[in-house]
């Protein structure tokens, strides 16, 4: 991942993109770090409501612990390292993991979900022709929401994923897992998970747009919503690690096609993805490593 970084870079003129990076405003930081902070806290309390409706009920400060200690795993293909909540929950609760682990797929759909309510409203305030991306996402989130609430279609999934090389192993588990993807797809809890969910994802925005005008740079929201999201979602339909390549190269596509120099859009993405992923992740293993040492300190 750090050579594309540094071919990514250099590509774009690595003097350009430094000076860019040495010209953004740090008086915009503590707002924006506090801004993800807040956002993670969000998405850590729609967790604990998705861990209560499949009857787990631990501490709200043990659920944000758990959900922290997760973000480690953020560099994963579509997230799947999220795993690691199910294995703690195992670990210090006992519950079995086939019983958890849905709600990291379940999380997952709730904030694609998210993102793509968003970027259909703010496409109503813009010209950016991304009609099709949002009509394809759309179809999938329907299409994997639809298998997960029948268990006809489930188990014809599960049965079709059995032949998938690694994934065979894991059919008996998903199968399992039915009931309680089942309950956290109820009625309720979607509409819940939806609304939480956008309200997490329209601070992100919100600190998407401080970035770029850190940058000196003067688009509305709709627009540095629309690009950065959009890029986003591309970069998920990849199912690489984070989206890594695919969200980067579609977001400099975009920023291009506005008539944004490549180095300008390079620094943009990088510092986004540095108080976004990158970010995540280090605040995730060093919970983790609290968690850890909690633990054998226990025994």
């Amino acid at each position: 991942m750090m050579i594309f970084y540094v071919i990514f870079v250099a590509f774009s003129d690595i003097n350009k993109f430094s000076l860019n990076f040495s010209n953004f405003n740090l008086y915009y930081i503590p707002l924006i770090v506090f801004l993800i902070f807040v956002f993670l806290i969000i998405l850590g309390i729609r967790q604990h409501i998705l861990f209560k409706k499949i009857s787990i009920n631990i501490p709200i400060k043990d659920s944000l612990l758990i959900f922290f200690s997760g973000l480690s795993m953020v560099v994963t293909p579509a997230g799947s390292g999220g795993v690691i909540k199910s294995y703690f929950l195992k670990k210090k609760y006992g519950y079995a993991i086939t019983k958890t682990f849905p709600i990291i797929f379940i999380e997952k759909f709730h904030d694609l979900l998210a993102i793509t309510t968003i970027i259909t409203f703010f496409s109503l305030f813009n010209t950016i022709d991304i009609l099709s991306l949002i009509v394809i996402v759309s179809i999938l989130l329907v299409v994997a929401f639809s298998i997960i609430r029948s268990k006809k279609l489930f188990h014809l999934a599960t049965k079709l994923l059995s032949h998938i090389p690694k994934l065979g192993k894991l059919t008996p588990r998903f199968n399992e897992s039915y009931e309680s993807s089942y309950l956290l797809t109820s009625k309720n809890i979607t509409i819940t998970c939806w609304i939480i969910s956008i309200f997490a994802w329209f601070i992100q925005t919100i600190v998407i747009y401080l970035i770029f005008t850190a940058f000196g740079l003067n688009f509305d929201i709709a627009f540095t919503t629309i690009v950065t999201l959009s890029s986003i979602l591309l970069g998920s339909l990849s199912f690489l690690p984070a989206g890594i390549g695919f969200t980067e190269l579609s977001f400099v596509g975009f920023m291009i096609e506005s008539g944004v120099e490549l180095s300008v859009a390079t620094s943009v993405i990088v510092m986004i993805r540095l108080l976004g992923i990158w970010f995540a992740t280090v605040i995730g293993f060093i919970t983790t490593k609290y968690f850890l040492s909690k633990q054998s300190l226990k025994k």
